[in-house]
Protein backbone atom coordinates (compact mmCIF):
# COMPACT_ATOMS: atom_id res chain seq x y z
CA UNK A 1 0.00 0.00 0.00
CA UNK A 2 2.85 2.38 0.73
CA UNK A 3 4.23 1.79 -2.79
CA UNK A 4 0.80 2.39 -4.27
CA UNK A 5 0.39 5.59 -2.25
CA UNK A 6 3.79 6.82 -3.45
CA UNK A 7 2.95 6.06 -7.07
CA UNK A 8 -0.37 7.93 -6.80
CA UNK A 9 1.36 10.85 -5.12
CA UNK A 10 3.79 11.09 -8.06
CA UNK A 11 0.83 10.93 -10.45
CA UNK A 12 -1.00 13.68 -8.54
CA UNK A 13 2.12 15.85 -8.71
CA UNK A 14 2.44 15.28 -12.46
CA UNK A 15 5.69 13.35 -12.10
CA UNK A 16 4.75 10.86 -14.82
CA UNK A 17 8.33 9.74 -15.51
CA UNK A 18 8.55 8.52 -11.90
CA UNK A 19 4.97 7.32 -11.54
CA UNK A 20 5.16 5.08 -14.61
CA UNK A 21 7.87 2.70 -13.32
CA UNK A 22 6.35 2.75 -9.83
CA UNK A 23 2.99 1.56 -11.19
CA UNK A 24 4.71 -0.94 -13.53
CA UNK A 25 6.49 -2.53 -10.56
CA UNK A 26 3.13 -2.97 -8.85
CA UNK A 27 1.46 -4.32 -12.00
CA UNK A 28 4.18 -7.01 -12.17
CA UNK A 29 2.50 -8.78 -9.22
CA UNK A 30 0.21 -11.68 -10.03
CA UNK A 31 -2.58 -10.73 -10.03
CA UNK A 32 -1.83 -7.03 -10.38
CA UNK A 33 -3.74 -4.77 -8.00
CA UNK A 34 -6.62 -3.07 -9.79
CA UNK A 35 -5.56 0.29 -8.34
CA UNK A 36 -2.12 -0.13 -9.93
CA UNK A 37 -3.66 -0.96 -13.32
CA UNK A 38 -5.84 2.12 -12.98
CA UNK A 39 -2.86 4.32 -12.09
CA UNK A 40 -0.84 3.00 -15.01
CA UNK A 41 -3.83 3.60 -17.29
CA UNK A 42 -4.06 7.19 -16.10
CA UNK A 43 -0.33 7.70 -16.70
CA UNK A 44 -0.65 6.27 -20.22
CA UNK A 45 -3.61 8.54 -20.96
CA UNK A 46 -1.78 11.63 -19.70
CA UNK A 47 1.17 10.71 -21.89
CA UNK A 48 -1.06 10.47 -24.95
CA UNK A 49 -0.77 6.69 -25.14
CA UNK A 50 -4.48 6.15 -25.62
CA UNK A 51 -4.25 2.57 -26.94
CA UNK A 52 -2.18 1.50 -23.93
CA UNK A 53 -4.58 3.25 -21.58
CA UNK A 54 -7.53 1.52 -23.23
CA UNK A 55 -5.89 -1.91 -22.86
CA UNK A 56 -5.23 -1.28 -19.17
CA UNK A 57 -8.78 -0.16 -18.44
CA UNK A 58 -10.09 -3.18 -20.39
CA UNK A 59 -7.96 -5.41 -18.12
CA UNK A 60 -9.65 -3.85 -15.12
CA UNK A 61 -13.09 -4.59 -16.59
CA UNK A 62 -12.17 -8.24 -17.10
CA UNK A 63 -11.58 -8.56 -13.37
CA UNK A 64 -14.21 -6.07 -12.24
CA UNK A 65 -17.01 -5.60 -14.80
CA UNK A 66 -18.55 -2.96 -12.53
CA UNK A 67 -15.53 -0.69 -12.30
CA UNK A 68 -16.99 2.79 -12.64
CA UNK A 69 -13.58 4.35 -13.22
CA UNK A 70 -12.63 1.92 -15.97
CA UNK A 71 -15.98 2.34 -17.73
CA UNK A 72 -15.81 6.15 -17.53
CA UNK A 73 -12.27 6.17 -18.89
CA UNK A 74 -13.24 3.79 -21.70
CA UNK A 75 -16.20 5.99 -22.67
CA UNK A 76 -13.88 8.97 -22.99
CA UNK A 77 -11.15 7.05 -24.82
CA UNK A 78 -13.60 5.54 -27.33
CA UNK A 79 -15.05 8.98 -27.98
CA UNK A 80 -11.60 10.50 -28.46
CA UNK A 81 -10.76 7.96 -31.14
CA UNK A 82 -14.11 8.46 -32.85
CA UNK A 83 -15.79 5.17 -31.93
CA UNK A 84 -19.00 6.85 -30.79
CA UNK A 85 -21.04 3.65 -30.94
CA UNK A 86 -18.72 1.96 -28.45
CA UNK A 87 -18.59 5.10 -26.31
CA UNK A 88 -22.39 5.10 -26.12
CA UNK A 89 -22.50 1.38 -25.28
CA UNK A 90 -19.92 1.80 -22.49
CA UNK A 91 -21.73 4.88 -21.20
CA UNK A 92 -24.98 2.89 -21.07
CA UNK A 93 -23.19 0.23 -18.99
CA UNK A 94 -21.92 2.94 -16.64
CA UNK A 95 -25.30 4.65 -16.30
CA UNK A 96 -26.97 1.30 -15.59
CA UNK A 97 -24.58 0.76 -12.67
CA UNK A 98 -25.18 4.24 -11.20
CA UNK A 99 -28.52 5.39 -12.59
CA UNK A 100 -28.79 8.33 -10.17
CA UNK A 101 -25.33 9.74 -10.86
CA UNK A 102 -25.31 13.04 -12.76
CA UNK A 103 -21.77 12.45 -14.06
CA UNK A 104 -22.72 9.11 -15.58
CA UNK A 105 -25.85 10.69 -17.06
CA UNK A 106 -23.74 13.45 -18.59
CA UNK A 107 -21.29 10.97 -20.12
CA UNK A 108 -24.17 8.94 -21.56
CA UNK A 109 -25.97 11.98 -23.01
CA UNK A 110 -22.77 13.27 -24.61
CA UNK A 111 -21.90 9.84 -26.01
CA UNK A 112 -25.40 9.39 -27.42
CA UNK A 113 -25.24 12.82 -29.06
CA UNK A 114 -21.83 12.02 -30.58
CA UNK A 115 -23.32 8.76 -31.90
CA UNK A 116 -26.01 10.88 -33.62
CA UNK A 117 -28.75 9.68 -31.30
CA UNK A 118 -29.92 13.16 -30.34
CA UNK A 119 -33.41 12.26 -29.15
CA UNK A 120 -31.98 9.69 -26.75
CA UNK A 121 -29.31 12.17 -25.65
CA UNK A 122 -31.91 14.81 -24.83
CA UNK A 123 -33.99 12.25 -22.96
CA UNK A 124 -30.94 11.29 -20.90
CA UNK A 125 -30.09 14.92 -20.08
CA UNK A 126 -33.66 15.44 -18.92
CA UNK A 127 -33.75 12.17 -16.96
CA UNK A 128 -30.51 13.08 -15.21
CA UNK A 129 -31.74 16.59 -14.41
CA UNK A 130 -35.01 15.22 -13.05
CA UNK A 131 -32.94 13.23 -10.55
CA UNK A 132 -30.28 15.92 -9.96
CA UNK A 133 -31.75 19.34 -10.79
CA UNK A 134 -28.64 21.17 -9.55
CA UNK A 135 -26.20 19.18 -11.72
CA UNK A 136 -24.76 22.21 -13.45
CA UNK A 137 -22.50 20.52 -15.97
CA UNK A 138 -25.34 18.23 -17.00
CA UNK A 139 -27.59 21.29 -17.41
CA UNK A 140 -24.89 23.07 -19.45
CA UNK A 141 -24.67 20.08 -21.79
CA UNK A 142 -28.41 20.21 -22.35
CA UNK A 143 -28.28 23.97 -22.95
CA UNK A 144 -25.51 23.57 -25.52
CA UNK A 145 -27.46 20.84 -27.28
CA UNK A 146 -30.61 22.98 -27.35
CA UNK A 147 -28.64 25.89 -28.80
CA UNK A 148 -27.23 23.76 -31.61
CA UNK A 149 -30.72 22.36 -32.25
CA UNK A 150 -31.90 25.96 -32.85
CA UNK A 151 -33.99 25.90 -29.67
CA UNK A 152 -32.50 29.12 -28.31
CA UNK A 153 -35.36 30.01 -25.98
CA UNK A 154 -35.01 26.69 -24.14
CA UNK A 155 -31.22 27.00 -24.14
CA UNK A 156 -31.46 30.45 -22.54
CA UNK A 157 -33.78 29.08 -19.84
CA UNK A 158 -31.29 26.33 -18.98
CA UNK A 159 -28.36 28.74 -18.92
CA UNK A 160 -30.27 31.21 -16.76
CA UNK A 161 -30.92 28.42 -14.24
CA UNK A 162 -27.16 27.85 -13.97
CA UNK A 163 -26.41 31.56 -13.68
CA UNK A 164 -29.07 32.05 -11.00
CA UNK A 165 -27.59 29.35 -8.76
CA UNK A 166 -25.05 30.99 -6.47
CA UNK A 167 -23.48 27.66 -5.51
CA UNK A 168 -22.23 26.76 -8.99
CA UNK A 169 -18.48 26.61 -9.52
CA UNK A 170 -16.73 29.60 -11.09
CA UNK A 171 -15.67 27.40 -14.04
CA UNK A 172 -19.25 26.36 -14.70
CA UNK A 173 -20.53 29.93 -14.39
CA UNK A 174 -17.87 31.15 -16.83
CA UNK A 175 -18.79 28.41 -19.33
CA UNK A 176 -22.49 29.25 -18.96
CA UNK A 177 -21.79 32.97 -19.45
CA UNK A 178 -19.84 32.22 -22.62
CA UNK A 179 -22.64 30.02 -23.96
CA UNK A 180 -25.25 32.64 -23.00
CA UNK A 181 -23.31 35.43 -24.76
CA UNK A 182 -23.42 33.41 -28.00
CA UNK A 183 -27.22 33.37 -27.96
CA UNK A 184 -29.54 36.22 -28.92
CA UNK A 185 -30.82 38.46 -26.10
CA UNK A 186 -34.07 37.49 -24.41
CA UNK A 187 -37.27 38.87 -25.89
Amino acid sequence: LAELDRAYQMLAEGRLEEADPAFRALVAHDPPPLAALEGLGRVARLRGQQADAERLFERILVRDPQSLTALAQLVTLAGERGDFRLAAARAQQLAALVPNDAGASRLLAEALLAAERSAEAEAEWRRGLALSPRAGWLRLGLARYLATAQRQHEAVQELDRILADEEMSPELVAAAQTARAALPPRD
